[in-house]
């Protein structure tokens, strides 16, 4: 799934941008916690990005001194949480949309296969229908009566008829037989897809 690769790689650009400004912002304030006047507009920017992503209270204060509330280990240990937690809401939602697509396949496929088992029967009294005609066809035949009757053509009128709906009948039912193996098709990845997930999340 492209989305969910997206969100993932989504979420390792973040981790990894947020640990960058947290490094680059350390290496500014060096060992003495003061940063250079030159490089405050950045710093700045720096310390909004981290808080906003890590709910943290990183301040610089008026004499451009850095004040962590955590400690470094604790901040690279939020950089993580954030990493895992968006790739966990990654996974949330691609199972979210799998499970309803799931929902909806069966019920496109339910519905499909009633309609097919309908043709079905249609296709059972046309079949009856037209074996019918021919019969009644064959006996005018063999009684000599001329095509040309009116009789015969309202027979061979409506043997043409039933024709043609048997005809449309069994292309329905060949599109329909497509559309379930699609359909079968398509709950047999998402099930893939589901199981994938679950080991992910397990």
């Amino acid at each position: 799934n492209e989305t969910y690769a997206k969100s993932l790689n989504d979420a390792d650009a973040s981790a990894n941008t947020i640990k960058k400004s947290l490094s680059d912002l350390l290496k500014m304030a060096g060992k003495t916690k003061i940063i250079d006047e030159k490089n405050l507009t950045r710093a700045n920017v720096y310390v909004d990005e981290i808080n906003k992503a890590l709910g943290t209270q990183i301040e610089i204060s008026k004499e451009g001194k850095l004040i962590l509330h955590n400690t470094n280990g604790e901040l690279e240990d939020m950089i993580e949480n954030m990493r895992e937690r968006a790739k966990e809401e990654a996974r949330y939602q691609l199972m979210v949309e799998a499970e309803k697509s799931q929902i909806e396949t069966q019920a496109k496929i339910a519905t499909a296969k009633e309609t097919l088992n309908n043709l079905r029967t249609k296709e059972t009294d046309l079949i009856t229908q037209q074996m019918q005609l021919e019969s009644a066809l064959n006996e005018l035949r063999a009684n000599d009566v001329p095509a040309a009757t009116k009789q015969y053509k309202d027979l061979d009128s409506q043997l043409d008829k039933v024709n043609d709906k048997l005809k449309q009948n069994r292309t329905d039912q060949s599109k329909l037989n497509e559309e379930i193996d699609k359909g079968n098709g398509s709950l047999e990845k998402n099930e893939k897809t589901l199981k994938n997930l679950e080991k992910q999340s397990g």
